[in-house]
């Protein structure tokens, strides 16, 4: 259904990019209302998102069908723009149409296998009393969205106490997962993708994290013992289920946005670097219902982590994507504003990868340090098959030659 495109591949096409907006914006920007509900398990009133027609741009004769719907999915839209499209009184050619309304049900059934494979994960770790956290694409999914099958994702992200990996392993073996890879290493990553094939053949992934991040700034300054602490549970997963309170969950937003930032993110042989429409939308969802107690907790912790200038970066991204006033309060923005000044993270916002890298690697002990140069160099064959999706090991020379090329590319030469 998707074609490939050359000029796709290399660098994203933004002449989709505005329709694709006035498609989904307008569908949630409205003038903040107070919801007159309380939350009772917050026990506070929060900012409710209204929805109101679209009045999306007009369909450009000279577009290509293939291309802004391979654009909408590598961008993580496909279904917020159907939904949307289909509510909107927006003109499409009939094929475009047709090929909504198909990615419309692929995702609602793609949905529903999904969610049974997730509540006999989530259901099996309480049994074995393994405190988890949902995290991302998922837990927004089924807290932030008008419908879990809108937030577009290929896996479901757990964070675990890095002491309880084992037990697991263990326990997603025996639920029939295999593990799609593993790097096997310790300093550089601190995650392990697992899948697992329902009888109909669909295809389900889980993350399975130790860490908030892979990147060290983050790594040490979010431990497991304070984000166990600040859960909120997710109603339409049933009390077993728990995600990061507001505050902490966009500070891991912001954290993943920026970790991100200068990375490219394939999907489907387009390379998409800088921001995924699809991570702004959750981060614009989730200011948009923020109280003022939230802010002034995100506020505290910025200034705890020192990374009050990848708030500000952050938010203002998400605000000129999705024009609407300033999502970041005034008397926050002062605040991070004044501690910005100084933070060594902005050093996260620097073009390319090297000085990040370099950041994480002044962070780390000698050994450490020894150890991620090792990891980076001379990742484990398991995972090089991976990544380049090869079979045989006969093809591990040339796999590591293009890993160091790649490397080089990345690290020293960002632009190319």
């Amino acid at each position: 259904m998707y074609r490939s495109s050359k000029h796709l591949s290399k660098a994203n096409n933004q002449q989709y990019r505005p329709f694709i907006l006035s498609i989904i914006c307008p569908a949630a920007i409205t003038d903040t209302v107070q919801n007159k509900t309380k939350n009772k398990a917050r026990n506070r009133t929060v900012t409710a998102i209204t929805e109101i027609t679209p009045t999306p741009l007009n369909w450009h004769k000279h577009w290509h069908i293939d291309d802004f719907l391979a654009e909408c999915k590598a961008h993580g839209v496909s279904a917020l723009v159907a939904h949307y499209a289909e509510q909107s009184a927006l003109t499409l050619p009939t094929a475009l149409s047709a090929e909504l309304t198909q990615i419309t049900n692929a995702h609602k059934v793609t949905e529903l296998l999904h969610k049974d494979a997730l509540k006999t994960v989530i259901t099996t770790l309480a049994t074995q009393q393994i405190e988890f956290i949902l995290l991302k694409g998922t837990a927004h999914a089924y807290s932030l969205y008008p419908a879990p099958y809108l937030r577009s994702r290929t896996d479901t992200d757990l964070l675990i106490a890095e002491n309880q990996k084992q037990q697991v392993n263990e326990i997603l073996t025996k639920l029939d997962f295999e593990i799609l890879y593993e790097s096997a290493a310790t300093v550089n990553s601190y995650q392990r993708c697992y899948q697992y094939t329902d009888k109909l053949g669909c295809q389900h992934r889980f993350d399975i994290h130790w860490q908030l991040s892979n990147r060290q700034f983050f790594a040490n300054q979010l431990p497991w013992q304070e984000l166990i602490q600040n859960v909120a549970g997710i109603e339409q997963l049933g009390h077993l289920t728990s995600t990061l309170q507001p505050p902490y969950q966009m500070l891991h937003a912001c954290i993943h946005r920026v970790a991100h930032l200068h990375s490219v993110y394939d999907v489907d042989e387009i390379n998409i670097k800088g921001d995924r429409l699809i991570w702004l939308y959750d981060i614009f969802l989730l200011a948009r219902r923020f109280s003022a107690q939230d802010w002034q907790q995100l506020v505290e912790l910025a200034q705890k982590k020192a990374i009050c200038c990848l708030i500000i970066d952050t938010l203002d991204a998400v605000s000129e994507c999705f024009p609407a006033q300033s999502l970041l309060p005034n008397k926050a923005r002062k605040i991070l504003t004044l501690q910005a000044t100084g933070e060594k993270s902005v050093l996260l916002l620097s073009q390319g990868r090297f000085k990040p890298t370099l950041h994480d690697f002044l962070m780390l002990g000698n050994r450490q340090r020894l150890q991620l140069l090792k990891e980076k160099i001379l990742p484990s064959a398991r995972f090089l098959l991976y990544k380049y999706d090869k079979q045989s090991a006969l093809w591990l020379p040339c796999l590591y030659l293009m890993h160091w090329s790649g490397g080089l590319k990345k690290y020293l030469l960002p632009n190319l």
